[in-house]
């Protein structure tokens, strides 16, 4: 049997599958639930609706240099948090827990993570649905980083 299990931390290659003002979805071929929030994009970056792409826009001394995120694009990202999603028939309906795996940070002020900087396996939320609700939920998904040197586009680094 094979399955896909990827570690926190772990730098994979994929293509991007969609882009919105929130993010960019990405593909492995045979597994698309990973995410990259705006937010763990390279700084600063902007979205170009027009495009539908993300630009990059890193200086370099007096010169500008625009790094463009579109669809078909190979990219080289960082695993940051697995969330596992789980569904149950209960008495109350059909019920959904999502439990999450992350990168522990060296904060000790707060209480979610860990001082060593391990990975951390919380309970994350819980919820009820309706039976008569479409459950369209991914059981794995993937959220990405984008924001460290040697991840982004593979072209970029060559």
């Amino acid at each position: 049997m094979i399955f896909f299990r990827p570690f926190l931390g772990e730098i994979i290659i994929g293509k991007i599958h969609s882009v919105s003002d929130k993010g960019i979805k990405v593909s492995l071929g045979f597994f698309e639930d990973i995410y990259i929030p705006s937010y763990l994009l390279q700084s600063p970056s902007k979205y170009v609706p027009e495009k539908s792409q993300w630009v990059w826009d890193y200086n370099v001394g007096e010169e500008d240099s625009d790094f463009i995120f579109a669809v078909g694009y190979i990219i080289r990202f960082k695993v940051r948090n697995i969330n596992f999603t789980k569904i149950n028939a209960s008495s109350k309906g059909i019920e959904s827990s999502v439990v999450s795996e992350y990168l522990g940070q060296q904060n000790a002020n707060n209480s979610d993570h860990n001082n060593s900087g391990e990975s951390v396996l919380i309970r994350k939320r819980s919820s009820s649905l309706s039976f008569d609700e479409n459950i369209n939920t991914a059981h794995m998904q993937i959220i990405a980083a984008l924001h460290e040197d040697g991840l982004g586009s593979i072209e970029w680094w060559k």
